[in-house]
């Protein structure tokens, strides 16, 4: 079994959420006080 980084885990189930309650996932990471840079590839 293979162990994933906590944050990679927080990562992808805020973006399944988001898209799903269709709340913007930019709007969540600076109410969280979160870097978005680490919610976006590229």
């Amino acid at each position: 079994m293979q162990h994933r980084p906590l944050h990679e885990i927080v990562s992808e189930n805020l973006k399944r959420l988001t898209e799903e309650k269709g709340i913007p996932l930019a709007t969540v990471a600076d109410r969280a006080g979160l870097d978005r840079r680490a919610f976006f590839d590229g």
